[in-house]
């Protein structure tokens, strides 16, 4: 089975919030800090099938959420840290649809690096 993955970002001022992308031969196995935003990101991977709650639970249990974006020097970041996975593995991220899109963390979203339906 392959394992798939969600990200995790963390403002040591505070507490964690989880966040998640791609990037190719690095995956961090320990919080890596993006200095533009303050806060820190860390990759956890699972058995397949974790459903979006799941994830977002495990982020929560370390005092963070599953990872917003919120610009493209982020994106680009977070698609680095979380290596070749995002192309072999899906990954979780904390965009969610309701009756608009918003961020599990509550911000807004402000940034969009996909097609909106």
């Amino acid at each position: 089975h392959q394992n798939e993955c969600h990200l995790c970002n963390s403002h040591r001022d505070t507490r964690l919030t989880c966040k998640r992308g791609p990037r190719a031969e690095f995956t961090p196995t320990e919080w890596v800090k993006f200095d533009k935003t303050g806060f820190e990101y860390k990759v956890h991977c699972h058995s397949p099938g974790l459903p979006f709650y799941d994830a977002e639970r495990k982020c929560l249990k370390v005092g963070a959420d599953l990872v917003s974006i919120h610009g493209k020097e982020e994106n680009d970041f977070v698609a680095n840290i979380s290596g070749s996975l995002i192309k072999e593995h899906a990954v979780w991220i904390g965009l969610t649809k309701y009756d608009s899109w918003n961020w599990t963390d509550g911000t807004m979203m402000d940034y969009q690096n996909f097609y909106l339906e």
